[in-house]
């Protein structure tokens, strides 16, 4: 797997109950990877059941996995050795980051203690989906104006759709003479009598939350990266970190995605007022995270295929491009003749239900933590 996925899991059939505090992630060698802490927007959540019967459903965000996929692939650095799964070909020690064990210390919905030896039988529910569940989203205000519109569409056959979802967890205008071929949602949602929203207009008091963006270690460098116009500048599939973004008009961004994903992690300011050629045009192999607060500015009179996930920065969507993907901004906004067409694929093409039997597991009243990795 490399591609940003949530995954949601939740034990049917065996109703406990847990914290954050309660939760911990193994790998198969002992290491402890992983806590849920406070202060980790995005990561994770926890809800309860709408049965009793069921333990609390546990949804886990992980927005980047190809750089370890990546480094580890056959003949690279990384690869492990054969022999000894433990270490890698360049005699550095290997962390496994492929199997992951979730343990959990919980209680019975009625705040009893489950008893030691063997769990009733239930079923493991596992479901995976996308970060992206809507075509423009803001973490603040969202505004499509001019003549700019949402559609959808799915990527596998081209076919349009009114899905071309706005969310917000502030305001949304839809003004002047734009168009939203799908629901605005906000906590207040103004349509001018110009402009048009095919779907439900409402307004809502739960918020979406957002990821911190966490670069991945010994990913490329890149610097500050300008593509003039006339000029063309080409990506490999991989994982980069750029100071900085520039696409002048006239200049060519051509992305080399058709054997695996190319995910950008930029620092500062990105402007893309040229072409983004993607090989591949499926968009999530083609991810750009902004780690920062500076803007991102897609002005760009071409079609552009991927997914901008910028929660803390102004995301300006301009120009007369068609943007193929999905798109979340601090403040998100849409003008001019821009078409954003979000992949339906995003929202749920890729999901699976996943129930397991599971029959009864060892209940150990003890719990002795594990080494963490240094």
């Amino acid at each position: 797997m490399t591609l940003p996925r949530v995954f949601e899991v939740q034990l049917k059939g065996y109703p406990i109950s847990f914290t954050n505090k309660d939760v911990l992630f193994y790998n198969r060698q002992g290491f402890l990877m992983q806590t849920l802490g406070d202060g980790m927007p995005g990561l994770y959540t926890i809800s309860k059941p709408t049965e009793t019967s069921n333990s609390d459903v546990l949804k886990y965000s992980r927005h980047e996995f190809s750089s370890y996929f990546l480094q580890h692939a056959e003949r690279q650095a990384h690869a492990v050795n054969t022999s000894d799964p433990n270490w890698h070909l360049d005699g550095t020690p290997h962390i496994d980051h492929n199997n992951l064990i979730v343990a959990i210390v919980a209680r019975l919905r009625g705040g009893d203690l489950p008893s030691p030896g063997l769990s009733p039988s239930f079923d493991l529910s596992i479901n995976t989906y996308t970060l992206f569940h809507h075509g423009l989203v803001g973490a603040g205000a969202v505004a499509v104006t001019g003549s700019a519109s949402t559609a959808s569409y799915d990527s596998s056959t081209g076919v349009l759709g009114p899905r071309g979802d706005v969310r917000s967890n502030s305001t949304v205008s839809v003004l002047d003479q734009a168009r939203v071929d799908g629901n605005a949602t906000g906590t207040s949602v103004t349509v001018a009598p110009t402009a048009t929203v095919t779907g439900q207009v409402g307004t809502t008091t739960q918020s979406l939350g957002f990821m911190q963006v966490d670069v991945p270690s010994g990913i490329p460098a890149l610097g500050s990266v300008t593509v003039a116009s006339g000029t063309t500048y080409t990506l490999a599939r991989g994982s980069y970190r750029l100071a900085q973004l520039v696409v002048e008009a006239g200049g060519t961004l051509r992305v080399e995605n058709a054997l695996g994903p190319v995910t950008l992690y930029v620092d500062g300011l990105v402007v893309v007022g040229g072409r983004v050629e993607t090989v591949d045009p499926n968009p999530e192999k083609f991810a750009l995270y902004a780690t920062g607060t500076q803007p991102v500015v897609l002005n760009n009179d071409a079609n552009y295929n991927g997914v901008v996930y910028a929660p803390a920065s102004l995301l300006d969507i301009s120009g007369l491009g068609r943007f193929h993907g999905a798109f979340v901004g601090r403040t998100v906004q849409a003008s001019a003749n821009a078409v954003v067409r979000f992949d339906t694929k995003l929202r749920g093409a890729f999901s699976s239900q996943y129930v397991e039997p599971i029959q009864p597991l060892p209940i150990y009243p003890i719990y002795e933590p594990l080494p963490a990795v240094m």
